[in-house]
């Protein structure tokens, strides 16, 4: 609620107030994996474009195999030149991950015994902590540890076995802790089973509380997609825990998978389904109470995972529909740009979209007065959905 007073404290009617959007708590992101990476400055020139005009949250790569190839030698420069375009853009970076099992997370060169595996992750994860803590607050601590042994012979794997899933994933969450102890941090998984609901377990501290902040959830949905009840299902059993839910990984298709098992391209009817369920994917996101962050996977088509046609732009960078759909939505839909006119007490009442927020007050006679203010998502939701905003301004005279 904006309340107009003019120089000596009386209630002004019939003044416009025009209040502004100029950006959203919710996050709405996209790995920012093919920075500088798309072949051409003009192509590379159109995804920084279009990333910036539709995103406020970016998942930057922090593969250890590739980070870190040879001991001590990382990309810790092309990964800051990444986190530094976020921003100057005022988009929040994140790391991800820092431990997974993977054979992208586990480098070459890392041998050993389980315990001197644990301390070389320990250390890994202090080190990117510390190098980025001026770039990045938030990441993605450890990936996929509900069901770590489908890889099975890698040193890593060996450790977790050595600690169990919830031993691990706690370790690695107490040493980014000791390194960074106001960072945000997830832990992340695609599993919405038991097997990840015991890992979120063992993070929970003697207070009560977690040494994550946040639950990660991932969706590639290379094949059906996910319905409105399918999400509800799984944001009521893990909202359970008490803390936000991040969408981390979402991936829907634009093409059909070959008899041979790879990807075909994007096509005009795959476009028109994957927008079709682009928005009602978001939309179940959005309306969701506990969800306060959602993040696309591949942003276009080169260079997508798996070689899938998974993205929101074409391999040439153009937009496909479900791009138009999303900046629809983000954009407009729910990002608040709204006038009123005061009461007689000098009062102009608006319905807002959490986030910061412009605001100019003019009168008939040409008086003015502007002003910015936040209107932050209180947490947890219930305080959400009673949460007000009053904002008094005054008009002097000319």
């Amino acid at each position: 609620m904006i309340r107009v007073l003019d120089g000596k404290g009386r209630p002004v009617p019939g003044v416009l107030v025009h209040l502004v959007q100029t950006s959203q708590d919710f996050l709405f992101g996209c790995n920012f994996f093919m920075f500088h990476r798309n072949g051409a400055p003009g192509l590379d020139r159109k995804y920084e474009e279009r990333f910036a005009a539709l995103f406020n949250f970016a998942t930057l790569p922090f593969y250890w195999s590739t980070y870190e190839r040879k001991p001590g030698k990382t990309a810790r420069s092309k990964v800051a030149a990444m986190a530094r375009w976020c921003l100057a853009h005022r988009i929040r970076p994140k790391g991800h991950p820092l431990a997974w099992n993977h054979p992208a997370g586990v480098p070459s060169w890392l041998s050993g015994p389980p315990e001197k595996i644990l301390d070389l992750t320990r250390r890994r994860i202090r080190s990117c902590l510390l190098d980025f803590q001026d770039l990045i607050g938030t990441w993605d601590v450890v990936n996929e540890a509900a069901r770590p042994f489908r890889f099975g012979a890698d040193p890593m794997s060996k450790a977790i076995r050595a600690s169990g899933r919830a031993g691990w994933t706690r370790k690695c969450f107490l040493a980014a802790r000791e390194a960074a102890p106001s960072a945000f941090f997830l832990v992340n998984d695609y599993d919405t089973t038991q097997a990840y609901e015991e890992v979120i377990r063992g993070l929970r501290k003697k207070d009560g509380s977690y040494l994550c902040n946040a639950v990660g959830i991932q969706s590639h949905m290379h094949g059906r997609v996910w319905s409105a009840a399918t999400v509800r299902k799984v944001c009521r059993r893990f909202s359970a825990f008490g803390l936000p839910l991040h969408f981390t990984e979402i991936t829907i298709v634009s093409g059909k998978r070959k008899k041979d098992g790879r990807w075909g391209p994007t096509t005009p009817e795959g476009e028109a389904n994957q927008a079709k369920a682009v928005a009602a994917f978001y939309r179940a996101l959005f309306a969701e109470p506990w969800v306060t962050a959602a993040t696309w996977w591949d942003f276009s088509d080169r260079g997508a995972w798996q070689g899938a046609p998974a993205g929101l732009l074409r391999a040439d960078m153009s937009p496909k529909p479900a791009y138009r759909v999303l900046e629809r939505l983000i954009r407009k839909e729910w990002r608040t740009d709204a006038v009123a006119l005061t009461d007689r007490k000098g009062k102009a009442a608006f319905r807002a979209v959490f986030g910061e927020y412009k605001v100019e007050v003019r009168s008939p006679e040409g008086r003015r007065v502007k002003a910015v203010f936040a209107f932050p998502r209180p947490w947890p939701p219930s305080e959400a959905a009673k949460a007000e905003k009053s904002l008094t301004l005054t008009l002097q005279p000319l």
